[in-house]
This record gives structure tokens, sequence and C-alpha cells, in this order.
């Protein structure tokens, strides 16, 4: 249950995704997107089944080597988000599937406005725990009492307010949707079992708060059912404000992995 990669990996693995969310996000036919983060490579996939043209980067060579084979028909470029080896005005859509600071930074803002052309939009979209929910919102009292941060996504909102109040863009809209991911006692007891504070914790500590997780799954879940895990699919979308005139290039064929 550490803040991130859990939550992409389980919901891509057990829920439908909504198709409504990639919609909205890019209604657009064909687009040409770049894509950011070896980690966003579940969301590449569902728009390129619907025909998009996929760029991807990265800054980690061994990562992009291994998600090549599950990415055909991408390209992908091993460079950093505020370097991009790439021409300008080159995309109609850059997106994001998290926000840390590093992509608030002035360099990487300007640099994925350059790679968008005239209208281009930077679309967002982060899957976060729904906390209105108020099982879940006992869930993360439970785990906070290991990890403060547990189950937090105010850090990336903050960070993707940041992001599309720069004068690199200017905000259009906003939009969630809604996802429910099924979960098994066994698996969400794993999940909380495999956050980084709660394994550090004393065998004891850690076995009682295990066993209020259990607790808690017990007293909201239908016997032999498994619990339906509620979770916000928080979307953006920002058009790109050139800052300064480019000249429109859109042949992206003549890039390639560099490893």
């Amino acid at each position: 249950m550490d803040r991130g990669t859990t939550i992409v990996s389980m919901v891509s693995g057990q829920a439908t995704f909504p198709e409504q969310a990639l919609d909205w996000l890019v209604p657009e036919a064909k687009a040409g997107i770049l894509a950011l983060d070896v980690a966003s490579s579940q969301t590449v996939r569902r728009f390129s089944r619907r025909g998009h043209n996929f760029v991807l980067v990265d800054p980690n060579a061994a990562a992009l080597a291994k998600a090549r084979a599950r990415l055909p028909g991408v390209t992908l470029v091993c460079a950093t988000a505020g370097k991009l080896p790439i021409p300008s005005c080159a995309f109609e859509a850059v997106l994001l599937t998290s926000a840390n600071a590093d992509l608030a930074a002035k360099p990487v803002l300007s640099e994925l406005a350059r790679v968008l052309l005239p209208g281009g939009m930077l679309v967002i979209q982060i899957v976060m725990r729904d906390d209105s929910v108020p099982w879940v919102r006992r869930l993360a009292e439970i785990v906070r009492r290991a990890d403060p941060q547990a189950m937090s996504t105010s850090s990336q909102v903050a960070n993707v307010e940041a992001i599309v109040s720069s004068p690199n863009f200017r905000i259009r809209e906003t939009r969630d949707f809604r996802l429910w991911v099924p979960m098994r006692k066994a698996n969400l007891l794993d999940q909380v079992r495999t956050n980084t504070a709660v394994s550090a914790l004393p065998e004891s500590t850690q076995t009682n708060l295990v066993e209020d997780v259990g607790h808690l799954y017990d007293s909201v879940a239908r016997v032999g059912e498994p619990l339906r895990l509620p979770y916000k699919i928080a979307c953006w979308r920002a058009e790109v404000v050139h800052l300064t005139p480019d000249r429109p290039w859109r042949d992206t064929s003549s890039l390639s992995i560099t490893l």
C-alpha cells in the first residue's frame, strides 16, 4: 500500500478502467501523444489500442528495455523530461499519470509546452483512493499509525495545480471518474504488510495493525464476496500557451529507443 505504485498496479490488474475517462482526456482520433515515465505503461496501452501514436520518455534505460515487449508500436526514448530530444510542435497531447515536484519545475514545463502543437493539450490522469467513503477513511487512519502519508494524494494534487497554473498552460477543464476495484481480504492484508513503514514495525505492533485492518474488512464486506475498494480517477486538461513561436513539426518516425 505504498503510495503510487500499488494503486496503479492494483487498478490496472483487477478492474475495468472507465473508457469515458480516456474519451474525455483525448477526444481526438489517432492523436500523436508524448507520455512521460514507464509507470504510465498501462495507460499508454489503453490509448494505443484506440489508434493513438505514442512516444514514451523515461530516463531509465533498463526500465525502457523491460517495457519494450509490452508496448509494441510505441516509440521509446531514453531522456529526461527537462531535456527532450524531440523537435518543437510534435504532438497533439502530452500525458502525465503522476505529478511529482520535479514535473512542476519551470524547465520541465517549458519543454512539455515546446513539444506541443498550437492548441495541444497537457492531459493529466491521477488515480487516487476515494476517501469520501467512511470505511476507506477508517482504513487510512489505521495504516497511518505506521505511515502518516499512506493513502495520501495531497502532494500530487498540489503538484498538478502548480503545473496547470504555470504560464505555459491555461486550464480548461477538470473531471473525476469513479472506479471500483474488487479486493479480497487476503489481498488487502498483503498490501498493508508490504507498506514500507508497516513492514518496519516490531512484529507485535505490525500484527495488531494488520488485525485491525482485517476486523475492518470483516465489518463492511459481505460474506463470500470481495470488498469493492473505491477509487477516483482525477483528470485535468490544460491547453498549451506558446510563450515563444515554434515551427510546427509533426513527423516522429525518426525517433527510436536509446538504451
